[in-house]
């Protein structure tokens, strides 16, 4: 089985199996609509080798080929990203730049500080990044909500002025002053906040929550 469309056979296995997506969902310890963008693949980064194993044993399916389509999947991923560097960069090696590490996630957007507010930083990292972007910073993880991909004391590089989609991990405040970092997912009038981590509750921010996306978590760094 080579060039399978991954979405196409999870959805036949599931059908055969007479699973609704929610229900896969649940054994996976993932959200529903995560699933669905897998499913659909509408989701903007390739989904990990590990959900993936989860799901086919799930559904009974052979994961080789499945591991496989994600394999191919991640590295058309790096192409593409790899030709975007090369546009903006002229080919140019990406440079290390001092990078602010905060404690906590800033009330507003950064762009609207003169710097960061005085008392979130914490230190400052040299890291390279495809592109500088003025108001990056990084983010201590504090808590597991996002395990087993992001742990506790990792750094979270978030790229404030990049665009963020249903799908990708983010940083987001609101207007009672709660912050989270989670996988959303964007819609009209609401954004849905689903961690990773199946023991924490999705929770849903309406237009009165007054929701702000603060910006995409655009790297993991784990320090030794």
């Amino acid at each position: 089985m080579t060039n399978i469309k991954l979405g196409e056979v999870l959805k036949q296995a599931r059908l055969q199996k007479g699973f609704t997506q929610t229900q896969v969902a649940e054994r996976a310890g993932i959200s529903h609509p995560y699933y669905n963008l897998i499913e659909n693949e509408k989701s903007s980064r390739p989904p990990s080798f590990y959900v993936i194993e989860k799901i086919a044993r799930i559904l009974g399916c052979n994961a080789k080929p499945l591991l496989r389509a994600v394999e191919l999947m991640q590295l058309e991923h790096k192409r593409k990203n790899v030709e975007t560097m090369e546009k903006r960069l002229g080919q140019k090696s990406p440079k290390s730049h001092p990078i602010p590490i905060l404690s906590e996630i800033p009330a507003g957007h950064p762009k609207d500080y003169n710097g960061f507010p005085s008392g979130i930083i914490e230190e400052y990292y040299r890291f390279k990044v495809e592109e500088q972007d003025p108001n990056a910073f990084l983010l201590r993880v504090e808590g597991d909500c996002m395990a087993p991909e992001i742990k506790k004391g990792d750094l979270l590089l978030i790229a404030p002025n990049e665009g963020v989609e249903s799908g990708d991990i983010a940083a987001v405040v609101n207007g009672k002053g709660e912050k989270e970092v989670t996988r959303i997912t964007i819609r009209k009038d609401e954004i849905i906040l689903t961690p990773d981590n199946p023991t924490y509750p999705t929770i849903i921010w309406e237009a009165k929550d007054k929701p702000k996306i603060i910006g995409r978590v655009k790297e993991i760094i784990r320090r030794r």
